[in-house]
């Protein structure tokens, strides 16, 4: 047998220096586990501002085709989640009349008079994911996720 009197507290060392590996190791998880949440919260948001982004286009388009006359500039639409607590954005519309020669060839320009008519516009839909839908300017850069997206869009008339 050996006696205590020659172990002069390896045990005690060997433990203490498990435990502070133990602790690096758990802070570390920690700290990484939180990161991960605040990238996933960032992506979330931006994926809201993306898609109504989108559906600030298709409500353009939609508004268009139903009445033939395009939603005035700066026309603002609230997108609120339909389900789940997920966010909601703010999205902003703008469009301008755009000549159609620069999209549509000469040739289907000039086909028999009277028959078609070209009406053509570039819409840009600016969206921004908000907390609170009532303090949310799209145009500012606070930090919220924000998205704008572009489409052409042309509309041929049959006479």
């Amino acid at each position: 047998m050996t006696s205590s009197k020659t172990q002069r507290g390896m045990a005690l060392l060997v433990s203490l220096v498990l435990l502070l590996i133990l602790t690096v190791l758990a802070i570390a998880m920690a700290s990484n586990s939180t990161l991960q949440q605040r990238v996933s919260a960032n992506a979330q948001q931006q994926n809201i501002a993306f898609q109504a982004a989108e559906s600030g286009l298709q409500f353009w388009v939609n508004r268009f085709a139903q009445s033939g006359v395009a939603p005035t500039n700066g026309t603002s639409i609230a997108v609120e989640p339909t389900s789940g607590n997920s966010g909601s954005a703010q999205v902003n519309l703008n469009a301008s009349f755009i000549e159609c020669a620069k999209f549509i060839p000469a040739q289907s320009l000039s086909v028999a008079a009277g028959t078609l008519t070209y009406t053509c516009y570039q819409v840009s839909s600016q969206a921004k994911a908000c907390k609170n839908l009532s303090s949310c300017n799209v145009t500012s850069s606070d930090g919220q996720a924000r998205a704008l997206h572009r489409r052409s869009y042309i509309q041929a008339t049959h006479l």
